[in-house]
């Protein structure tokens, strides 16, 4: 690939990235990571073994979350930040196709490809989501220039970027396939073995992966768990041919198809009619890594039909982008070169429903209605966490908006649940992931959206409930958000013991812990130990209440024991219940002396108390501002 090192060259290349740049520029500033943008942060924002672990249940490759972790440790991981590095990759690919073209079509046809691929919403798109197909792009654009090379170091060079391109994204492959079918096809040794190196590159990660439990991708139903049928074939055909001219967000639908079209018959003619003006290779070079791009829109079919099953994403289309401007560039000149009015008219009907699509783009909804509202989550955790809470999440959108958007994000951890090749063995993560956690925080807060809610969710709950006290949920729109108290926020103030005593059905509270100073807006942990002689026959809740000195209640939790993961009816004879409680207090409370009354009940009433009565007093407690 030639170098950009003519004053031509930098006149033409140089306002294309500055319109590139200026269109991304209008977009950097919302807070819209992507479809899947939350994710790749929330990746990248873990511990590089931890994201490796991670993606070795996902499916891509490792390399662009490595270096985004570089990149946001470096920069932060703020929405802009987070961004300007796709944008970064896109500008760069956008220069990248400039001098590709340039190298084998001149500089009018590279000017035309760059332009293209300048405006259109599909390249808009992905460089404007955290997600690893701008640098996909970009490294599959200066592979195939590479590969265009005869010297040695055009070798060398095709399979450094190759590989990196494999590492970066599985759709990438399509370049040495390519590469290796068109040797075959000419019966070069060298090239066929440049290829077969680059694909296999990828296997010691495939390798690490399998033995980590990637398997578990294929036997999975796929993010959507078959929910969805996939598409039929030629609606997927139809959005993909739209998403090459005007994306499809350009109304009314057939404008961008029939626009592209009629370029496409007008540049088909225009290549094949053309005699001179072209070096002897210009008309094989694009056809022949045009094969990338219909490599490309096939795996994007294959992976929706099988897989995604929620349309054709424009994700898996954007890799086919630059192949298919490449030859259409070619073809504008060849047009203009024999009738100039014909490539001008080839020209304006890509580059204009592009544009227009690109515009029409900005204008839709900032996230789809499916997304959680983040920034109501985010607000919620930072006016209710403190500096030594930890955060517990279960999807990794959310982990990544949160470490996005929050103004002060609290210490968190990832432990995926909902999704099947995704979540793996819960409790085991759990068992690793939280010990630390816990240990190192005052309160826990599990944040569960409601579209993953399932088995991995409630052994979560489980977990935390057997160790921690837990308070009552705090209800989003979208998601809940689930408190507990650990052991530190009983032991940090002075906490007095309760002596035991017996109620009814054989039932008896053998002893209670609960602090006697608290402050204003804190939470007030109360430790509760159960013991029946024989099983009760009653299904029975623990009320725990904080009553002020005129007896009214202040706050309260009540649940089955062990917040629902040790039910009465379960219980053995002799069996030791611990049973944990989480009183929130109020921040208006007034400072004073206030009480705990504990009992059980259920829908005929109190279990009563052998001694008379029906309800156990505790305390003082004395409230401070």
């Amino acid at each position: 690939m030639k170098r950009l090192d003519s004053r031509r060259d930098i006149l033409l290349a140089l306002p294309i990235a500055l319109i590139a740049f200026a269109i991304r520029l209008k977009g950097i500033h919302g807070i819209d990571l992507g479809l899947d943008g939350g994710l790749s942060l929330a990746v990248a924002a873990l511990p590089p073994s931890a994201a490796l672990q991670f993606l070795a249940h996902d499916v891509h490759p490792p390399l662009f979350y490595l270096l985004l972790h570089l990149w946001i440790a470096s920069v932060g991981s703020a929405p802009f930040s987070a961004k300007f590095f796709g944008v970064l990759s896109g500008i760069l690919a956008i220069v990248a196709l400039y001098g590709w073209v340039r190298s084998f079509a001149g500089p009018l046809a590279a000017t035309a490809a760059s332009l293209l691929l300048a405006v259109s919403p599909v390249a808009v798109e992905i460089d404007l989501t955290v997600r690893e197909y701008s640098l996909a792009v970009l490294l599959m654009i200066v592979a195939v220039g590479s590969a265009t090379r005869r010297p040695t170091g055009g070798r060398v060079r095709f399979i450094v970027l190759g590989t990196l391109a494999v590492w970066t994204s599985y759709l990438a492959l399509t370049v040495p396939l390519i590469a290796a079918l068109g040797a075959m096809w000419r019966r070069d040794t060298r090239r066929l073995v440049d290829g077969v190196t680059i694909g296999a590159s990828i296997l010691p990660w495939l390798g690490f992966a399998t033995l980590s439990g990637f398997l578990a991708v294929f036997q999975s139903a796929g993010p959507r768990q078959q929910t969805v049928a996939g598409e039929p074939l030629l609606p997927q055909l139809s959005d993909a041919f739209r998403m090459l001219d005007g994306g499809v967000w350009l109304q009314p639908e057939w404008l961008g198809p029939l626009a592209l079209g009629a370029a496409i018959v007008v540049v088909a003619v225009a290549v094949w009619r053309m005699s001179d003006g072209l070096q002897s290779s210009a008309r094989v070079l694009p056809l022949a890594w045009l094969g990338i791009a219909v490599l490309n829109v096939a795996a994007a079919i294959l992976v929706n039909t099988y897989w995604t099953r929620e349309g054709l994403g424009v994700r898996y289309i954007a890799p086919a982008l630059p192949f298919v401007f490449a030859f259409l560039g070619m073809g504008i000149v060849c047009g203009l070169r024999r009738v100039p009015f014909v490539g001008v008219v080839a020209l304006a009907l890509l580059v204009v429903p592009n544009l227009l699509g690109t515009l029409a783009w900005y204008r839709r909804p900032t996230l789809p209605p499916s997304f959680w509202d983040p920034t109501a989550l985010v607000a919620t955790l930072d006016a209710r966490t403190a500096p030594h809470d930890g955060i517990v999440f279960v999807s990794a959108e959310q982990a990544g908006y949160y470490q996005a958007l929050s103004e002060h994000p609290r210490p968190w951890v990832l432990i995926p649940a909902g999704t099947d090749y995704l979540q793996g063995d819960v409790t085991r993560r759990a068992d690793a992931e939280l010990p630390e956690l816990t240990r190192q925080s005052r309160a826990i807060w599990l944040v569960v959206y409601r579209g993953v809610v399932g088995e991995g969710t409630s052994k979560l709950n489980d977990w935390l409930s057997l160790r921690d006290f837990a308070v009552t949920p705090i209800t989003l729109p979208d998601s809940e958000i689930d408190p507990y108290l650990t052991d530190a926020a009983l032991h940090e103030s002075s906490a007095q013991t309760y002596p035991g005593v017996a109620f009814a059905d054989s039932v008896r509270l053998l002893g209670a812990t609960a602090p006697t100073v608290l402050l204003g807006g804190g939470v007030l942990p109360v430790d509760l130990r159960w013991q029946a002689s024989t099983p009760p026959s009653r299904d029975l809740k623990v009320f725990v209440h904080l009553i002020n000195q005129n007896g009214a209640v202040v706050s309260q939790h009540d649940s089955p024991p062990a917040n629902g993961r040790a039910p009465v009816p379960r219980w053995q004879a002799g069996q030791i219940v611990d049973d944990r409680h989480g009183l929130l207090i109020p921040n208006h409370l007034p400072s004073g002396t206030y009480w705990l009354e504990v009992g059980l009940y259920d829908g005929d009433g109190r279990l009563s108390l052998l001694k008379g009565g029906d309800t156990v007093r505790l305390g003082p407690i004395r409230v401070k501002d």
